[in-house]
């Protein structure tokens, strides 16, 4: 949804899909077993028993199943974590070995399992310095799942005897949820 030319976190645009792989990802992980319950009523509530891994389906499943989660476990910290174990689940190619091919990856994943996003969705403004990256987030997806997607990339990548630091900042600090976040790796 677009409010105010922004983005909103956590609704979909109504056209826009998800890869059935992508939205499928919840159950590699190892929270698979407590995601399962919440993964199968979403799915239920859309009227989908299974999910083709080459389909197409509403990517508000998706965000339907990261409120429940997020209710029903009472803390956003649990976003942070799919969003992470997500990232450990996912066969990725083998030539990805920097924190900087991660975060292009991520950008270039966004768009190849999702259709019919809305204007302005996606990753901006990408900078590399030595051991530091900025770039900023301007999707859909709530901003604790995010926040664990470039966290997983990060410790996944890292170079050895580093411990990377990932810092985000609201692009609209009165109202996070209608804005993106500009995000820093460090290592």
């Amino acid at each position: 949804m677009v409010y105010a030319g922004t983005i909103v976190k956590g609704q979909a645009h109504e056209n826009t899909k998800i890869l059935g792989q992508a939205f499928d990802a919840f159950s590699m992980s190892i929270k698979g077993e407590e995601i399962a319950p919440t993964f199968e009523e979403v799915k239920k509530k859309y009227g989908y028993d299974d999910i083709d891994p080459e389909g197409w389906y509403p990517l508000q499943m998706s965000f339907d199943t990261y409120a429940a989660m997020k209710k029903r476990s009472g803390d956003s910290l649990i976003l942070v974590s799919m969003g992470t174990e997500v990232i450990n689940a996912a066969k990725l190619p083998d030539e990805i070995t920097t924190i900087e091919q991660s975060i292009r990856l991520l950008m270039d994943i966004h768009h190849l399992n999702l259709k019919d996003l809305p204007e302005g969705d996606g990753y901006t403004n990408l900078k590399v310095k030595d051991k530091k990256i900025t770039f900023e987030d301007h999707t859909t997806f709530p901003h604790d799942v995010i926040y664990g997607y470039i966290y997983g990339m990060a410790q996944r990548f890292r170079p050895e005897k580093t411990r990377p630091i990932v810092e985000r900042e609201y692009l609209n600090k009165d109202e996070p949820d209608y804005g993106g976040a500009k995000y820093t790796i460090t290592w």
